[in-house]
């Protein structure tokens, strides 16, 4: 048995385990099973606290399928304030993280004793992010749906009415992968419903290749991202709202300079707690 020892973070949603001691790569897989399968700790995802390889960030964030978690990222910021506290409110920290070669910038905000309140992450944009059209076979019936291709994930954004208790959605994304040669480790049918101009709601389930597992997540930060820019929040100015099963709000903006565009997305923060345990 190891003794693991971890911050486990509830971002508003798609709780998070962060293992806080060095673990080989090769081992990760394992533990992660071991620690979503055991009831003693609830959470929907395993990420692996690593040393950065790049001088310019603070560590590296692992997560257990080798995917981009967003949410994983504002946990990471949650653990990094609440681990070094301050009389600063605003932390910005520059992190890696698998599923992307990029630098991220993660932010969180704390209240005048240093818990944290808010998190936000930068989502990693690459060349021209264009949704494509797409046929989804759910259980046989063709429906009309939106693909796009984020850096670590893909994301297909499907209506909400169309989502129903039954699916067989290992068959779906097995079909996925074959037939639009998805190469991203983590892929999310993100089911949405439109409630006004900015704000949506969504039904996020997710799979993850490495570890074979499927999630109902509670909330889904980079689908949230996903169904912002099918909904052209990168040729706008606004900010779009989503509701989370969870009942949270996620929040994407965009930050435009001569240079380039850049999208953040970040929401409250419900709960947090260290130890360890044996698994």
């Amino acid at each position: 048995m190891t003794k693991i020892n971890y911050a486990l973070i509830d971002p508003g949603g798609n709780s998070t385990v962060l293992v806080l001691n060095r673990i080989k790569r090769s081992l990760q897989k394992y533990l992660a099973r071991k620690i979503m399968t055991g009831n003693k700790l609830k959470c929907e995802q395993v990420g692996f606290i690593e040393s950065a390889r790049s001088k310019r960030a603070l560590l590296r964030l692992q997560m257990m399928g080798g995917e981009l978690c967003a949410n994983a990222l504002r946990a990471t910021a949650v653990w990094l304030a609440q681990a070094n506290k301050s009389i600063k409110t605003v932390k910005n920290y520059r992190v890696e993280t698998s599923g992307t070669t990029q630098l991220i910038s993660i932010t969180v905000r704390t209240d005048d004793r240093g818990n944290a309140q808010w998190a936000e992450t930068e989502i990693p944009l690459t060349g021209s992010i264009e949704p494509k059209q797409i046929s989804l076979d759910l259980d046989g019936k063709s429906i009309p749906a939106r693909m796009i291709r984020l850096e670590g994930i893909t994301h297909v954004l499907v209506p909400k009415r169309f989502f129903r208790k039954g699916l067989d959605f290992r068959q779906t994304f097995a079909r996925m992968y074959e037939n639009y040669q998805i190469k991203n480790e983590a892929i999310g049918i993100i089911f949405y419903k439109k409630k006004s101009r900015s704000r949506f709601a969504i039904k996020p389930v997710v799979y993850v290749r490495k570890t074979d597992t499927i999630a109902f997540e509670t909330s889904c930060a980079s689908g949230t991202v996903g169904l912002a820019i099918v909904q052209g929040i990168l040729s706008g100015t606004q900010k779009i709202y989503v509701r989370q099963p969870s009942g949270f709000d996620l929040i994407v903006r965009v930050e435009t300079s001569r240079r380039k565009k850049r999208i953040f997305v970040g929401g409250g923060i419900r709960s947090i707690s260290t130890g360890s345990i044996m698994v």
